[in-house]
Formats: C-alpha cells, sequence, structure tokens
C-alpha cells in the first residue's frame, strides 16, 4: 500500500469535504463561462491578500478551478492563468 502523507494538508480537507463537488454541482449549471475566469481571478485576489501566501492561494483554489471550468465549458488554460495572475 502507497505511503499517502504528503505535505499539503489541504488538499486532504478538500477532498474530505468534498469542496469541488458542491460548488461544481451548484454553481456549475447556474454559472456563465465567461464569468468564470473574472470570478477566480478576484476570489483568488481575495485569498492571497487575506491568508499572504500567493501559492498557498494558487494550491487552494486550483482544484476547485479546474473541475468549474470543466463544467461550464470554459478554456482550462484561461482558468489556470486567471489563478496564477494573482500569483507571480
Amino acid at each position: 500500500m502507497p505511503d499517502k502523507r504528503n505535505n499539503y494538508g489541504h488538499e486532504d480537507i478538500t477532498n474530505d469535504l468534498g469542496l469541488s463537488k458542491l460548488i461544481t454541482s451548484t454553481l456549475g449549471n447556474n454559472l456563465s463561462g465567461s464569468l468564470v475566469p473574472v470570478i477566480v481571478f478576484v476570489i483568488t485576489s481575495f485569498v492571497t491578500y487575506f491568508i499572504g501566501s500567493s501559492w498557498g492561494s494558487f494550491a487552494l483554489l486550483m482544484p476547485i478551478a479546474i473541475p468549474l471550468a470543466s463544467i461550464t465549458g470554459v478554456s482550462i488554460p484561461m482558468v489556470i492563468e486567471a489563478d496564477l495572475r494573482n500569483n507571480l
């Protein structure tokens, strides 16, 4: 059995809570695809400011942003770029 320990505790928490499934099921059908990159950019800006870690916000929001982009039909590289723009 492989060792499942990692240095990313938030990954385990996000998976255990099912946060990406919750957001994609509640917002996926009701959200316009053109708004997804904008929303990801704004939320990442706030999270980066308040937690003080740009890479922490990237790691927190990427598991949510990619499934949301996939459900709404938005270009996944565009959503990744919207998240990365706040981190560079």
